[in-house]
């Protein structure tokens, strides 16, 4: 079973063939006693991709996303339908690249059986193994960025560093895609931070050591903490940004060294 904390955004993964018939399916949900509607879903997602064909923004391989209440369905065609259904908090980052990876390299494995005229697939249990292993390894992204062990230092030197200190709050490390790996940010700012982290993309191209949000009830930092992760830090707004840069910037370099042993 998918241990990943973030798995509790993500509830399930489908691929249908171009007329909605069911090929894969597996239900991250611990304890789950019902499925979703396979049938409901496939329906929903050939709708909208039929819909998303008649606007002039349409392009082959573009998300679809359709909202409900509290969950979102997910879905990208290529050749095939393929479909993540999320909560609303997941972030869109994450689940764009979970989608496309899992297409990617779901399409690289079974791409010569699909029959190029009725985009139909046929495939047993057997041939679908490997590609089990390979999705849960995507699922839980966190071990492409910071395995258990290091996952445990880190969060102690992140406890360590926001008790002594007066004007951090809360600190995170996230994948850029905004999965969540380490968290100590409140869960009401969480949400408002991740979202902060499109903005870093921006600063890792011009090239400066951090990105700062600066809002009412945080100045939030984004620093470059290493291949594929990032450092959020919550700063309290009653503390000059300029007077918590020097801390950071020490911290983040002791915790790029403890990386690096």
């Amino acid at each position: 079973m998918v241990s990943f904390d973030e798995l509790a955004k993500y509830l399930a993964f489908y691929v249908f063939d171009s007329k909605g018939k069911l090929i894969l399916t597996q239900d991250f949900r611990k304890d789950s006693k019902s499925s979703f509607p396979q049938k409901a879903v496939s329906k929903l997602m050939l709708s909208a991709q039929d819909i998303s064909k008649t606007m002039e923004s349409h392009s082959e391989g573009q998300i679809l996303t359709v909202d409900l209440t509290e969950i979102k369905i997910v879905g990208i065609m290529r050749d095939l339908l393929f479909v993540l259904i999320t909560s609303t908090t997941a972030s869109e980052l994450d689940v764009e690249f979970k989608l496309r990876t899992l297409m990617s390299l779901f399409l690289g494995a079974f791409s010569q059986k699909i029959t190029k005229t009725t985009k139909k697939l046929t495939i047993t249990k057997a041939d679908l193994e490997p590609f089990n292993e390979q999705l849960e390894t995507v699922m839980t992204g966190e071990s492409r960025y910071m395995g258990s062990s290091m996952k445990k230092t880190i969060s102690g030197k992140l406890k360590t560093w926001i008790a002594s200190s007066e004007g951090v709050r809360g600190i995170a490390v996230t994948s850029f895609t905004g999965a969540v790996i380490v968290n100590f940010i409140s869960e009401e700012l969480l949400p408002s931070a991740v979202k902060s982290i499109s903005g870093a993309f921006s600063a890792l191209l011009q090239g400066p050591k951090f990105f700062l949000t600066v809002a009412a009830d945080t100045n939030l930092f984004v620093h470059i903490l290493g291949e594929g992760l990032l450092l959020l830090v919550d700063g309290d707004p009653a503390v000059p940004p300029q007077e918590l840069i020097p801390e950071i910037e020490e911290n983040t370099i002791k915790l790029r060294d403890i990386m690096l042993i």
